[in-house]
């Protein structure tokens, strides 16, 4: 994009050139143009730089503000639901604690990112705790069912397409040899 913009400035600045040369004959306002347009360049690119600094700086603040406030929460939420499961209380969880740990397992189990010791803490928990492991099980279950069910319809609309498309290839062919025999 710089070398782009370089050329543009360029050519902006050879036409003026071209201009002053043709009815003045003068060198000097050609000289003073391309100083004038090399500074415009080395301005905006600059600018171009301190804005994009500014950007990444931008982004590594939210990055830390997200990180900051999921160790807060996690430090608040995840030994409350603990506790809970220590107990053998999973069903006193609220509706926002069970999302909140089936998120934290599923990070555990896919990978999806480095856990927190009190997340981990809430994993361990969640898998030694038999009626939590229960529903982590069966939810998993319905989940896996519901997407092979999806992609079973989506198979099968497919192949009734190209079962469709058979059928009239099909008719076609019968017809163009029985056409073909009744000639002979």
């Amino acid at each position: 994009m710089r070398i782009f913009n370089l050329f543009l400035l360029g050519c902006l600045a050879c036409t003026i050139s071209a201009w002053f040369f043709v009815h003045s004959g003068n060198l000097a306002p050609i000289i003073v143009i391309w100083i004038l347009a090399f500074l415009t360049y080395i301005y905006f690119s600059r600018r171009a730089k301190k804005k994009k600094a500014e950007a990444i700086t931008l982004a590594r603040k939210e990055h830390e503000d997200r990180k900051q406030k999921r160790l807060n929460f996690a430090d608040q939420a995840a030994p409350r639901i603990v506790s809970k499961l220590n107990a053998g209380q999973f069903s006193t969880l609220s509706q926002f604690e069970r999302n909140y740990l089936i998120n934290i397992v599923e990070m555990s189990t896919n990978d999806s990112g480095e856990l927190l010791p009190n997340e981990l803490a809430l994993t361990q928990a969640a898998m030694t705790d038999t009626a939590t492991y229960n529903f982590l099980t069966l939810r998993n279950a319905k989940l896996a069912a519901r997407n092979q069910q999806e992609m079973l319809q989506k198979v099968s609309s497919r192949l009734s397409t190209a079962k469709v498309a058979n059928i009239a290839t099909g008719l076609a062919a019968a017809k163009y040899l029985g056409e073909s025999m009744g000639d002979d």
